[in-house]
């Protein structure tokens, strides 16, 4: 293998070959920095990353690849450091920022390891571009912080809870609201508490199992006073931890049966009590001379009596004035 191009400075300690290889395949930026603060050696991924070539490295400060504002700083860490070094692994949870060469900020995670040689004592720093991780760590923030907000504000009663055990692990603001119980109590409790027929719960959760949803689930709970409340419940199979958790949106639809079951009382009603309403239409074949009707079963029968079996009509007897004065002349010009 052909011996890989010097990258360093002087004063650099001396490496053999594997080390230079292995510094040069290094998939994060390597820097081996002198006592002093200045860079002797940086592979080609910190070239990279920081846009300085070789030549422009050597004898560099270190501090000139951070921050202005956070150089001061730097230079006491590093004064400290060097007084008492120790292996730092990445992700000791600092949140650290590189400087570019045209001045864009990069973050990134440092590692550091002594290195104490005949030449002196140097440090080697690891430095990791996490620009992505920390996009992905700002995302599942915001997923995070947008679930919160749904699940604390949302009009709907949203439990969470395992799918073996049934143990409720969370519940939002509004369950509390229409069980009747705290969070703190909620948690810890076992669904099948809540259920009036554990038996078809639990037929539920293993549809929910084999499909990984269920979508309009008609049920009945109970709530903590032990009034029974119509639940219509839409369910996700979820992973938690690596447990199998169960995230199950429920309204309560007690009114809306309640209202519907009165809305079909009604219309019950009102259609027995059209049914009894009878009414006349048609022609009607009726006597010229004695004003019977005849009835569909071709018998002449008295108006009123087809009237009042035909209808809610009744009749009450009288005499009209002229009937009156050509029936009974003589007692009605009495009466006048």
């Amino acid at each position: 293998m052909p011996k890989p191009p010097s990258l360093g400075h002087p004063t650099a300690p001396p490496l053999s070959d594997d080390c230079r290889v292995l510094l040069d395949a290094a998939p994060d930026a390597m820097l081996i920095v002198n006592g002093d603060g200045e860079i002797v050696i940086a592979n080609p991924t910190a070239e990279r990353l920081f846009g300085y070539s070789a030549a422009e490295f050597e004898g560099r400060a270190v501090e000139s690849l951070i921050p202005g504002r956070l150089r001061e700083q730097h230079e006491l860490h590093r004064a400290n450091y060097m007084s008492h070094p120790q292996a730092r692994p990445m992700g000791a949870a600092l949140e650290l920022l590189a400087q570019r060469s045209d001045g864009t900020e990069v973050p990134v995670d440092i590692s550091l390891s002594p290195l104490n040689t005949d030449h002196g004592a140097f440090v080697l720093l690891a430095i990791r571009d996490v620009t992505g991780r920390r996009r992905t760590e700002e995302g599942l923030r915001k997923s995070e912080r947008e679930y919160r907000a749904l699940f604390e504000n949302a009009n709907d009663s949203i439990m969470i809870f395992e799918l073996e055990s049934e143990t409720i692990l969370d519940a939002n603001p509004k369950a509390c609201e229409i069980y009747g119980f705290t969070r703190d109590e909620f948690i810890g409790m076992s669904l099948k508490s809540l259920t009036v027929d554990v038996p078809r719960g639990e037929e539920g959760l293993r549809q929910l199992l084999q499909t990984g949803s269920c979508r309009d689930y008609h049920t009945v709970h109970i709530r903590k006073d032990g009034t029974p409340m119509s639940i219509v419940a839409n369910s996700a199979l979820l992973e938690r931890n690596g447990r199998k958790v169960v995230l199950s949106i429920d309204r309560d639809d007690t009114e809306r049966i309640r209202a519907q079951a009165e809305r079909e009382q009604l219309i019950e009603e009102l259609t027995a009590a059209l049914a009894k309403i009878k009414t006349l239409t048609g022609l009607l074949p009726i006597c010229a001379s004695c004003k019977n009707i005849r009835d569909e079963a071709g018998n002449w029968t008295a108006v009123e009596r087809y009237v009042r079996d035909r209808s809610e009509a009744n009749f009450t007897h009288s005499i009209c004035p002229e009937c009156a004065q050509r029936l009974y002349p003589d007692d009605y010009k009495k009466k006048t």
